[in-house]
């Protein structure tokens, strides 16, 4: 790339939106990336990049005001870019308010803070609310999946949507150790392992999990990687190699959200060749194709076809749609969406 390429980040390690980050750094050449700090309680270590805090003080949190009048708190950093000869802006969230709209792009990972009840945060959708009036006039917009490039043209974006899949997490792959790594994290050899990656927001409905491994009996284990659920056996805070491990030792995925953007652990659970029960929505439609084995979004429906599933088809089938989110591919679809600009 010619173009100096600013990528500007929000949010810490290891979450969605700083993997898609990274994702892109690791595609290009000429790439900086930038982390603005909303929260004063972060430190810089907990970001990508060069990290800039907003305003601090020690006896309260900030990040509103941050977060709200960042076209002034910031305005040495976008002075910093528009120095460069020949750059493009590449605003990885849509938290981050856009001051400079020439040479510029948005990824969209999804729409649902425009509502307040998928937030629970008025603060939070009120941001969002008025950075969309902004992004909503960018000439080139990123698009994590066709889902998400329909919500896009549905509220009236004016440019140019590009859907760009995200790859693989990298360190995410297939093994064939199932025993062995069953026996190092003391998980039941005997019984069908049922992982569920995802974090407590309302939309993942993992109330549900509860009733279904009811349900389903004493031959089935649940693994959840996210915050504790009293149920089965938790892992929080893990690096991508334990979440590697995880899934190989699993026996199937279970994600039951009612809505996505994206939804990374689809690609991990296929990547690792598991068969995956999902929601019957658009997006597991869109990712998961004929790999997804799809459900009601209720107890009674997620259990049927737990039990009815053929692992041997479905792993195959989960192996070879994991092929299209290659890091290969991702590189070079990026690689020209940048030329465009």
């Amino acid at each position: 790339m010619d173009k100096h390429i600013f990528l500007l980040n929000d949010q810490t390690k290891y979450t969605g939106i700083s993997n898609v980050t990274m994702d892109i750094y690791n595609s290009i050449d000429n790439a900086t990336i930038i982390s603005l700090i909303m929260n004063n309680k972060k430190s810089k270590n907990d970001f990508y990049g060069k990290s800039y805090y907003g305003l601090k003080f020690t006896n309260f949190q900030l990040w509103p005001i941050n977060a709200y009048f960042q076209k002034y708190i910031y305005k040495n950093i976008y002075k910093e870019i528009s120095l460069n000869n020949e750059y493009i802006v590449h605003y990885i969230n849509m938290s981050i308010y856009p001051v400079i709209m020439d040479n510029s792009i948005i990824t969209i990972h999804d729409l649902f803070a425009i509502n307040q009840k998928y937030t629970k945060n008025s603060i939070y959708s009120t941001i969002i609310k008025r950075n969309l009036k902004k992004y909503k006039k960018f000439n080139y917009v990123h698009a994590v999946s066709n889902t998400v490039k329909k919500c896009c043209e549905y509220y009236g974006f004016d440019g140019r949507i590009f859907a760009i899949y995200p790859p693989v997490t990298q360190g995410i792959y297939k093994m064939n150790n199932k025993i062995e790594l069953r026996k190092k994290y003391n998980i039941p050899i005997d019984k069908k392992v049922i992982i569920n990656v995802s974090n407590n927001f309302p939309y993942k409905n993992t109330n549900l999990l509860k009733p279904i491994m009811e349900k389903l009996g004493n031959n089935y284990y649940l693994i959840h990687v996210g915050s504790d659920l009293n149920i089965g056996r938790t892992f929080k805070n893990i690096n991508v190699r334990i979440l590697n491990e995880l899934y190989n030792l699993s026996d199937l995925a279970l994600l039951p959200s009612s809505r996505e953007g994206f939804g990374i652990p689809y690609v991990e659970a296929m990547t690792t060749g598991l068969p995956v029960v999902a929601s019957n929505i658009a997006i597991s439609r869109e990712i998961l194709g004929n790999a997804g084995i799809l459900s009601e979004i209720n107890v009674e429906s997620f259990v049927r076809t737990i039990k009815d599933i053929n692992y041997e088809e479905y792993t195959k089938r989960s192996l070879e749609r994991s092929k299209i989110f290659d890091n290969h591919i991702f590189k070079s679809n990026i690689i020209k969406l940048y030329s465009q600009i």
